[in-house]
């Protein structure tokens, strides 16, 4: 090979590494921008989505909304795998926020990009302790919406030998409840004295999106387990105990009594104050369903 040939390759060669640069980059700022678009999509289906017109919201934690998430260095545009320290409530109801937060860094949930219908979520991995608290948002009577992606089956039986996803579940107190864990793969809520736990029909841990509902109705002790707006379990054992008055906070993806944690995503948690009839809890669970990508009737 000649002096000139070897020159030329060389060249040929720094062309061909800044043309793969510039197209790495290309699609770099490419995929960013779908990222966005996707964000920014969910966004307005969340303004829109008529949950703020829905009376007695007590909490909306949104993993897509705008500065809803802090990672640890105080930043709202987090990047994958970043470890979250708050999670804001986007209540607009309320002037007063019950944002989750965690303030231990070996603690911390991390920030998922694209983990549920290509949408962000937060992961708690129960290998490293993960969980967040919050202020108690729920009452005697209250409806809950969970959008969550899990593997996990958690232990038999009563909702406390679970793997939580909410809890506030109290020790020394028989009059208290939890609201959401997973027991052999089920949804499964619970209020104490005497103790009763009721259970979603079909299983959510085959690492899908799905939709739980969950309601109480302290007037006439019916309770509800909803699973994607079809799956459908209840019963009237609902008005025992005064769930969840003993606790001040409630634990996200910890069990405070059993040092259980949850294993999975959660993209977004809404609640109520009250039991909500029908026509409501389908206005949320539509919304829900589009957002992430979940088929509901």
């Amino acid at each position: 090979m000649t002096k000139m040939q070897r020159a030329f390759s060389m060249l040929e060669m720094s062309i061909i590494l800044v043309i793969v640069a510039f197209l790495i980059a290309g699609m770099t700022q490419v995929t960013r921008v779908i990222t966005q678009m996707r964000l920014n999509s969910a966004r307005t289906q969340s303004i829109s989505s008529g949950i703020l017109a829905i009376d007695d919201l007590a909490l909306w934690l949104d993993a897509t909304a705008e500065k809803a998430i802090y990672n640890a260095a105080g930043s709202t545009n987090p990047d994958d795998a970043d470890k979250i320290a708050t999670w804001k409530d986007f209540n607009k109801q309320s002037m007063i926020k019950n944002d989750a937060t965690q303030a231990n860094d070996a603690s911390r949930p991390t920030y998922a990009t694209n983990s549920i219908n290509n949408l962000p979520s937060v992961k708690f991995t129960s290998a490293s302790s993960n969980f967040m608290s919050l202020n108690n948002v729920f009452t005697k009577s209250f409806s809950l919406f969970v959008v969550v992606r899990t593997t996990v089956s958690g232990g038999g039986g009563m909702a406390y030998a679970g793997w939580p996803i909410l809890w506030a579940d109290s020790q020394s107190n028989g009059f208290d409840g939890i609201p959401l864990a997973i027991t052999d793969g089920y949804a499964n809520t619970f209020n104490g004295n005497p103790d009763s736990s009721l259970t979603s029909s079909n299983q959510i841990n085959d690492d899908k999106a799905h939709i739980i509902f969950i309601s109480r109705n302290n007037d006439n002790g019916i309770r509800f387990v909803i699973v994607d707006a079809s799956s459908t379990t209840s019963d009237n054992n609902g008005a025992a105990g005064t769930v969840l008055d003993d606790q001040s906070a409630v634990l996200l993806g910890s069990n405070s009594i059993d040092n259980r944690y949850f294993d999975g995503y959660i993209g977004e948690i809404i609640s109520f104050n009250r039991a909500l009839p029908d026509d409501e809890r389908k206005i949320v669970e539509k919304y829900l369903g589009k957002k992430w990508g979940v088929s509901v009737n």
